[in-house]
């Protein structure tokens, strides 16, 4: 007799009991139904069943990832080959499944925590306890890159299907709500469309995590009981299904109808669970917030900002910094993931201007731009050196703040390269108000011959200046020739 789903109760809470008459299995219409795995009576030779939840990524020989929950083994198989499954090692109790970030993610269902299955050897590692209730069956888990979310849906007390999100460091979930069908497995596509499948009624969905709601796609066309699993092929945007109707075996759920299409047995026939197909992803780092720096300055001075993001896989990071002025920094890195970059800029003319940065990872995969970072940057202190002129044992130069601001601190330097042998280099520091002008001298200079003076004027967060005039000296008398 074929097996019909009564309710999620009667799913959960009772048990299988299996008659035999004249060769062929007899089913109790009201014990027949359940997430749990099937008895292994009930397992025949002829394939009846579907595969959920996989999820893909090419890894050693392409392979795809189950549990078989009937022995808890995890295995491998070649992509769309089920029937060359074969056992990696003992594993956890697990349900529900999924690739993300370069592993296989699982919910051990007996101890209701998240973990990663070792593809090598089938070891369960814990990540954390999901705080669900005892009489909970976790049915199903999928990645959503596009927005680095894991969503896993949940029997509550065996009884009504939940939508959750699951943080993959601390395996804490927020309950997003009821759906109505039974679902038993889901799968997220790379731009974050969630597909399922439900045992009550057999059907495909869509659905929305914003409700939740659950839309129906179709009829699976096929007899959906006990345990299995589903998952999404991002890379080929497919969706498989371990489906289990009698036996295990691999289908593909046709996106536009929902039909189920056989595709090949588990060679067991056992509940294909856990199930997860590896892909390649390369998500864009996290937009960055806006960068960090000064909200003021001048113009010519150096100014530094930050920035600081995140990439989903863990890539390195490169910035790119939008100055305002039509201008960036180009990409600088590579840094860290989560680790600030930074670059610098100087403006040569005042004004407001807004700093934004955006990030890329090592695949080119970039970020939108962050919000603004203003800045108003002003006419800073300008220095401009004049003419050098000699004299009687000194030298005397004028330096004018052409700027907007005064300068409080200019330090200025007289070099004279030959000629002296007294008097070859003076400095000092001195203000010079916005618009005003002072002189500077050398100190006492004797010597004898040509002579090249270097007259140099500092000003931080301004403009700078450098002079040099050939000249000779005589003696204790200094001329200097016009020019450079």
């Amino acid at each position: 007799m074929k097996k019909k789903i009564v309710s999620i109760f009667v799913c959960m809470l009772l048990s299988v009991t299996v008659l035999s008459v004249t060769g062929t299995e007899i089913y109790d219409e009201e014990e027949k139904n359940s997430f749990l795995p099937a008895p292994s009576a009930l397992i025949s030779n002829e394939v009846q069943g579907n595969k959920e939840n996989l999820v893909f990524q090419k890894l050693a020989r392409g392979d795809w990832y189950s549990v078989d929950v009937m022995t808890d083994d995890a295995g491998s198989f070649p992509e769309l080959n089920p029937s060359s499954w074969s056992s990696i090692g003992s594993t956890s109790h697990c349900y529900a499944g999924t690739w993300a970030k370069g592993q296989w993610y699982a919910i051990n269902d007996d101890a209701k925590t998240l973990g990663t299955i070792d593809t090598s050897t089938g070891s369960f590692n814990t990540i954390g306890n999901l705080g669900l209730g005892g009489s909970d069956v976790t049915t199903g888990l999928a990645y959503d890159p596009s927005s680095d979310t894991m969503y896993m849906t949940n029997a509550v007390g065996a009884s009504t299907i939940h939508l959750y999100t699951v943080d993959l460091e601390t395996a804490d979930v927020t309950d997003l709500g009821s759906l109505t069908p039974l679902i038993i497995a889901i799968g997220c596509s790379m731009d974050g469309i969630i597909y399922a499948t439900s045992i009550s009624p057999d059907s495909a969905y869509i659905i929305d995590p914003e409700g939740p709601t659950a839309i129906e796609i179709g009829s699976l066309g096929i007899d959906l009981n006990y345990a299995q699993d589903a998952a999404f092929d991002k890379e080929n945007g497919k969706f498989y299904a371990s489906a289990y109707t009698g036996s295990a075996a691999l289908y593909e759920i046709n996106l536009d109808t929902g039909s189920a299409s056989f595709i090949e047995a588990f060679p067991s026939g056992d509940e294909q669970c856990a199930f997860a197909i590896p892909f390649s992803s390369n998500s864009p780092p996290d937009t960055p917030p806006a960068p960090s720096g000064p909200n003021e300055g001048v113009t010519e001075a150096e100014y530094t900002f930050s920035a600081k993001t995140d990439d989903p896989e863990g890539d390195k990071i490169y910035y790119l910094f939008d100055w305002g002025d039509g201008t960036d920094s180009g990409w600088v890195g590579p840094y860290s993931s989560g680790m600030p970059g930074e670059a610098t800029k100087s403006w040569t003319t005042g004004g407001d201007y807004n700093v934004k940065v955006k990030a890329k990872d090592e695949g080119d995969s970039e970020s939108e731009w962050s919000n603004n970072h203003p800045i108003t940057i002003v006419e800073g202190p300008q220095m401009v050196i004049g003419n050098i002129k000699g004299g009687l044992f000194k030298v005397s130069v004028p330096i004018e703040n052409v700027g907007a601001i005064d300068a409080s601190s200019v330090s200025w330097t007289i070099t004279l390269d030959g000629g002296a042998f007294i008097g070859k280099e003076k400095t000092g520091t001195d203000s010079i108000d916005a618009g005003d002008e002072i002189t500077i001298k050398s100190g006492l200079i004797i010597g004898f011959g040509k002579t090249r003076i270097t007259v140099t004027a500092d000003v931080p967060d301004g403009v700078s200046d450098e002079k040099s005039q050939n000249g000779n000296v005589y003696l204790f008398f200094i001329t200097v020739k016009p020019g450079g």
